[in-house]
């Protein structure tokens, strides 16, 4: 027989109906087995597989187990999750609803026996059976955790109420729902149950205060009463929209039916939305008789959401709360035959005895439709008077009544209760595991996306004693070693978050608010002593680890600079940071206008008191630095407000990052106008201390203008290229001012050239007259003289400075005044790029 291999997809379920792919020839009906994950196979043996086979069609217990035994057996783990996905598949047109479920729990209970029985401690067989059972559990919970998360719901949709039981109260299946309560579920149940009581108790307290109230509508005056408000309000504005979450998780699922069905969601409604519309009514209208009735009947459903969280919070008390429910479906069908026998009865009552009318002593009353309701209610409890009942035809009715009613009717009554309460005392286990079923299902839909399969771990790692100080306090927060979040799944984590991150945002901000005065007068230091250039103090490294642990918070990526160089969420995706950082943003956007500020002020104060001392140092490199803090401020207030360092939104598509933008974008905008105004002003300050200096001065600055002295020119003309907020007029005077001063520069040069002229002429004539009288008398004139005389007289080089030519390089033949001019036009656009780029067009000073 060919081995049954599965077919390469993660959800059977969405396999199309493929009949008669591999068949098994040994039993009499072709049995299918439809592929469900790749590479695998639900048994290695043909037989063993007919074997399965046939117990599940003869409902054979022991033929279970035998067959779970020899597959045990084997070398490969026995795969309980394929033989459940083939049962789920194989029965998937039968009429019976959920009828696989039966063949599921005879195989998760023949599994469970075999593994109780099998005593590892006597042979290595049975060692090697119980490791191998246990590994097909433990993969069984993994699978269906990774293939089929949503299970559970899918269970409560398909599979009736009585099968689900059955299952749900097996070993394996429970082994199930613990991995999923220890997952985290339990944790937000027992938080909520905890809010919940807080939230009875405000309820209970302010209900009966407004009862006994004399000021009306102004008990808002009173703090306690206003404070206690605003809480019961806002708890139970948490619970409305928990149930709204769940029937939109459920919705996406398509069990929005289930949501219906459930009778419990109607009590969360009410009780929750009744609180909402009771607290504005109440303040709006005051205390009175409609208060009075409508707290009262918000009241009883508040209380019943009790009973509905201790349904799932331990089995004794689940028995009795689960038994009410099981005892009102029981009750459903003589109810309402109750129902009608009453009106029966009260009809004929109100036609006899109308007339009659409640006097001193005498409670029955069927004068009207209400009394007589009433009066029967009396009746069934043994409260009446025989002297009402005056005349024949009134004590026939009231014979009539009493037997049917007060002797059939309660007597069956009582049986059905007595029944229904012993069915729920035997089947207490299975009511209590299905009520989990229902819990998990529950907040697995509503908050998915707060879970964590590894609490756990994550909880034994906060016990763990082996780390230090920082990686306990990673570990407390939710840091991986990689600055993200370990856990963003994870409600307690969150919670924990929630809690402790102000305290550490506090911490943070105190630490920078006493690094930042320290840094700014340092700066003030080094523009004092611009010889003495010292290193940033020490406590540098300590506001870098601040900026770090700002990051963590808020859940940017990490760099070696600065959290969020990179200018990503490093959990952008994440709602549960998307919250936080709608929470603690505003925190953060007063830190950062705070740092602009400070470090501006500062720096603009410098530049208005040591203007001229800085324009003589390299204070430049200073303004260099500031400006990448700028940089770094500009980043951080772009990650706020959601964007990437293309000025794209980073996570457009998310709605809570909209509300964030929507919330905070107008004071990014004025965090940004406000970094223009401090440049601006000192690039202005700078230019006018150099402007109204005179001569002397202006030496200096045409010196500093020289890029072979500085490129001072070029760093201020680069600030005021890069502020942008330079007026064409401002321009214009500047380009005015250079260009007067180069005019004069290439006078003065022009005229030390005709000076220099005038005197190598002087100078040769008195080396002709020297030659002439050495001639005279005999002496020899030095050659280097000599060859200078001959250069003058004759316009020819020197000997020596022929020599010299040699050694150089041939030059290009001399070009027409045109390209010359052209050249001379290149190399002032090649020295000058930046001035060039500014607009301000400068001609090249003159070499001395």
């Amino acid at each position: 027989m060919v081995k049954v291999l599965l077919e390469a997809h993660p959800a059977a379920l969405e396999l199309k109906d493929v009949k008669d792919k591999v068949p098994i020839d040994n039993i009499k009906k072709t049995r299918l087995f439809e592929g469900i994950i790749g590479g695998r196979s639900l048994g290695r043996d043909d037989t063993l597989d007919e074997t399965m086979m046939a117990a599940f069609r003869e409902t054979n217990v022991k033929g279970l187990e035998s067959a779970v035994e020899e597959f045990a057996k084997s070398p490969e783990i026995f795969d309980l999750f394929a033989w459940q996905q083939f049962l789920e598949i194989h029965h998937r047109n039968n009429p019976d609803p959920g009828y696989f479920v039966v063949e599921l729990q005879l195989l998760f209970e023949a599994t469970w026996t075999v593994l109780t029985q099998a005593n590892p401690k006597t042979d290595e067989a049975s060692k090697s059976l119980t490791e191998n059972l246990k590994g097909a559990i433990q993969k069984y919970v993994s699978d269906n955790n990774k293939f089929r998360p949503n299970l559970l719901p899918e269970f409560l949709t398909t599979v009736p109420v009585l099968k689900l039981q059955k299952l749900a109260a097996t070993r394996i299946f429970r082994a199930h729902l613990d991995s999923y309560m220890r997952s985290g579920i339990m944790y937000i149940y027992y938080f909520e149950v905890f809010l919940y009581l807080i939230f009875t108790a405000i309820f209970s307290w302010l209900s009966i205060k407004f009862k006994f109230s004399t000021n009306g509508t102004y008990e808002w005056d009173d703090i306690v009463i206003r404070d206690m408000t605003i809480t019961c309000f806002f708890l139970a504005l948490y619970f409305l929209l928990r149930e709204l979450a769940q029937f939109h998780a459920m919705y996406q699922l398509g069990l929005q039916r289930n949501w219906f069905k459930d009778f419990w969601n109607y009590i969360d409604l009410v009780a929750s939305g009744g609180t909402i519309v009771l607290l504005e009514y109440y303040f709006r209208i005051g205390p009175g008789l409609e208060y009075e009735h409508f707290a009262s009947v918000i009241a009883l459903f508040v209380w019943m959401k009790v009973l509905g969280f201790a349904k799932a919070f331990s089995q004794p008390i689940a028995t009795f709360v689960l038994m009410l429910s099981t005892i009102f479906k029981d009750l459903f069908s003589l109810m309402a035959v109750l129902v009608i026998i009453l009106i029966m009865f009260g009809h004929a009552f109100y036609l006899v005895l109308s007339e009659n009318k409640a006097s001193d002593g005498i409670e029955i009353d069927f004068s009207n439709i209400s009394g007589t309701a009433l009066s029967l209610y009396l009746m069934i409890l043994g409260i009446f008077e025989s002297s009402v009942f005056a005349g024949i035809w009134a004590q026939i009715l009231f014979l009539c009544y009493s037997f049917l009613v007060v002797i059939i009717l309660l007597n069956v009554l009582i049986a059905i209760v007595s029944d229904s309460y012993d069915a729920v005392l035997v089947n207490s286990t299975e009511l209590f595991w299905q009520s989990r079923l229902e819990l998990v299902a529950e907040i697995t839909t509503t908050f998915n996306m707060f879970l964590r399969s590894d609490l756990e771990k994550w909880i034994e790692t906060v016990k763990s004693h082996k780390q230090n100080f920082e990686g306990q306090l990673a570990v407390f927060y939710g840091f991986k070693r990689d600055h993200k979040w370990s856990n963003t799944m994870s409600k307690a984590a969150l919670g924990l978050r929630v809690l402790f991150s102000p305290v550490l945002l506090v911490v943070t901000i105190l630490s920078c608010i006493w690094y930042l005065p320290l840094l700014h007068f340092h700066y003030i230091l080094q523009a004092l002593q611009p010889d003495e250039r010292n290193e940033f103090p020490p406590f540098m490294s300590a506001t870098k680890k601040a900026k770090q642990h700002l990051g963590k918070i808020f859940g940017w990526k990490y760099s070696q600079d600065y959290p969020w160089e990179d200018g990503e969420w490093s959990n952008k995706n994440s709602k549960v940071t998307t919250i936080l950082r709608v929470i603690f943003s505003p925190f953060l956007l007063c830190y950062t206008i705070g740092y602009f500020l400070i470090f501006f002020g500062t720096v603009t104060l410098c530049a208005f008191v040591f203007g001229v001392l800085y324009a003589e140092t390299d204070f430049v490199d200073d303004i260099s630095k500031l400006k990448g803090n700028l940089t770094e401020i500009k980043n951080s207030a772009s990650i706020i407000c959601g964007f990437k360092e293309d000025h794209a939104w980073s996570n457009k598509k998310s709605k809570l990052a909209i509300l964030l933008r929507a919330l905070f974008f107008p004071l990014i905008l004025i965090l940004l106008l406000l970094w223009h105004l401090p440049v601006y002003l000192y690039c202005i300050l700078m230019l006018k201390t150099q402007g109204p200096r005179e001569t002397s001065t202006e030496v200096d600055l045409d010196l500093r203008l020289d890029s072979s002295n500085s490129d001072w020119s070029g760093r201020v003309l680069d600030i005021v290229r890069r502020v942008n907020s330079v007026t064409s007029a401002e321009v214009n005077k500047i380009d005015a001012r250079m260009t007067a001063r180069e005019k004069k520069m290439a006078a003065q040069i022009e005229n030390l050239k005709e000076e220099n002229v005038s005197i190598k002429k002087q100078n040769t004539s008195i080396l002709k007259i020297l030659s002439s009288v050495a001639e005279k008398v005999g002496a020899e004139i030095p050659v280097e003289e000599k060859n200078e005389v001959e250069e003058v007289t004759s316009g020819q080089p020197s000997d020596h400075e022929t020599e010299k030519s040699q050694d150089e390089p041939p030059q290009p033949p001399p070009a027409p005044k045109q390209n010359q001019q052209k050249q001379q036009e290149s190399e002032e656009s090649v020295q000058n790029p930046m001035l060039k780029e500014s607009g301000l067009e400068l001609q090249p000073l003159p070499k001395k």
